[in-house]
């Protein structure tokens, strides 16, 4: 199951990554006549912002014009704890590319109990020093460390289209990391984060893309509580203390 679970999702991801990619890259959404429009003729004008020519009822716009950014804060070291920690007060914590492992939502490996920055359910993780350009999202509200930042979509139907438009930037986004040390992307970088937008196009992106983000973390979350199961289950067969009845 978790492996047809991984089919399923890495179909909807490259489903949603051509459409994205037609639409937004090519140009080749459908017009008003149901043809794709620059292949059939649909006119374009050149964009200084961006020094391309895109559709001319599109506009040239920046990741903070359809989402907010919250830039992570670490905790004091004393305050990271243990992925297995219980008590109050406590939250999951990303501390950056190391927990975008898991697929499509965060995996955080640690837990903190006390948070300095929240990212919320739904937004966009990237992660932006030391390993640059790693993405997941956010299924529950965790705590941000410096090493990540959560991209907050302003429009709910914009979730998948912010994601994506990420993934397109990636190349651009380890490109324009700084630090002689390690690298880092700031808040001076964002404004290379430009791209080429319509409203009514991103409406109707979001519309065919809502179900599928939601089915992309139901599934992901499934995976995650079968591989936890497999995990916890696996050495007791292995030690005896667990047996499969035919």
């Amino acid at each position: 199951m978790e492996q047809g679970n991984k089919f399923v999702n890495d179909n909807l991801l490259n489903y949603a990554q051509m459409v994205f990619e037609h639409w937004f890259l090519q140009f080749d959404f459908l017009d008003e006549n149901g043809k794709p429009y620059k292949s059939s003729g649909g006119a374009l004008v050149f964009d200084e912002k961006l020094k391309q020519r895109i559709p001319k009822d599109w506009i040239s716009m920046n990741i903070v014009d359809v989402a907010s950014i919250t830039w992570g804060q670490c905790p004091e070291g004393k305050n990271i704890l243990a992925k297995d920690s219980c008590g109050e007060n406590l939250m999951d914590y990303c501390s950056g590319a190391g927990d975008m492992k898991g697929g499509f939502i965060v995996d955080c490996q640690a837990k903190t109990d006390d948070s300095k920055r929240v990212a919320r359910k739904d937004d966009i993780l990237l992660s932006i020093a030391g390993k640059i350009g790693d993405m997941c999202v956010v299924d529950h509200d965790i705590s941000l460390g410096r090493a990540a930042a959560a991209f907050t979509v302003n429009n709910k139907k914009n979730r998948m289209l912010v994601y994506l438009l990420l993934k397109a930037l990636n190349k651009k986004i380890t490109t324009i990391s700084t630090g002689s040390i390690q690298k880092v992307i700031n808040s001076d970088h964002i404004n290379d984060f430009n791209f080429a937008y319509n409203e009514n196009i991103a409406d109707a992106f979001g519309e065919l893309m809502d179900d599928i983000f939601e089915k992309l973390i139901e599934l992901s979350n499934e995976n995650r509580k079968l591989a936890d199961l497999r995990d916890w289950l696996l050495p007791m067969l292995m030690n005896g203390q667990a047996t499969i009845e035919d």
